[in-house]
């Protein structure tokens, strides 16, 4: 297994990695009507990140049949580092997309309320009690191509990113909605410091809970060791604000304080 930094030439493979890991993506369904225009779109948001943030990958081995290629690229990850330090320089977005049609139109929809969504709770939970500790590092996607999922890969794309926190002394945080990935990032050292439902998109019905997840140190405001959540007043988008038991507000839960469980390193939020 090898973890490096991205390069220009991984932007096929990401692709192929992040459209078979969105096979369950909520926020884009009916994928498999319009599976061009998917892959296409799937391509745009790899080429992001690879033009604005910092993008690890982690090679396999590849199948005997293949030796001309001994290895290939089965997961990565794009972080928010506080100083970026491993952009992928002059990398363009694609200039060509598909022709829009209601499916695209739908998903692109989501996907800008989903963002928004995103950005504002991010903003909350991690940005503003992180920054006068310097930051943090920001685990943007996570994609591990499901024919090699469960076989480390995933763990070892996000070590690399605490390793940066460390180095850093930050911490790293990253919003998870599946339920899979945050068992994952709970089994690495992460603890919950809140969390929040944000709706599928469009018309359709249904929500994803979102959890907030920190490991490390250097988020001020949050959950701490030997503190307590309490109830505090209702924020922006009807989710209910908690603070702590020494009354600073930085914690967003979606939910009763009482259900919100999990650590901030050794911290309980009960």
């Amino acid at each position: 297994m090898i973890i490096r930094p991205a390069t220009p030439s991984d932007l096929d493979a990401m692709t192929w990695v992040l459209a078979g890991a969105s096979s369950l993506d909520p926020a884009s369904p009916d994928r498999d009507l319009y599976a061009s225009e998917f892959a296409s779109l799937c391509q745009q948001q790899c080429a992001e990140h690879l033009a604005t943030s910092t993008v690890v990958v982690c090679e396999m081995p590849n199948a005997p049949t293949n030796p001309a290629s001994p290895t290939r690229v089965v997961a990565f990850s794009a972080w928010d580092l506080p100083t970026p330090s491993l952009r992928t320089p002059s990398l363009r977005t694609p200039t060509h997309s598909p022709t829009p049609t209601p499916h695209t139109v739908r998903n692109h929809r989501r996907q800008t309320r989903l963002r928004a969504t995103l950005a504002a709770h991010k903003s909350l939970l991690l940005d503003t009690p992180a920054r006068p500790a310097g930051g943090h590092v920001f685990l943007q996607r996570l994609a591990v191509h499901p024919s090699h999922q469960r076989r480390g890969a995933g763990a070892r794309l996000v070590a690399w990113g605490i390793g940066q926190a460390r180095e850093r002394g930050v911490c790293a945080t990253v919003l998870a909605g599946a339920p899979g990935l945050a068992r994952l990032y709970r089994r690495l050292g992460f603890g919950e410091v809140g969390r929040f439902c944000v709706p599928c998109g469009g018309g359709e019905t249904g929500e994803v809970e979102v959890v907030a997840l920190v490991v490390g140190r250097g988020l001020v405001g949050g959950v701490r060791e030997g503190e307590r959540c309490v109830e505090g007043g209702r924020g922006e988008g009807g989710v209910r604000v908690v603070g702590t038991a020494g009354g600073a507000a930085g914690m967003v839960c979606g939910r009763k304080v009482g259900d919100c469980v999990g650590r901030y390193e050794a911290a309980a939020c009960a």
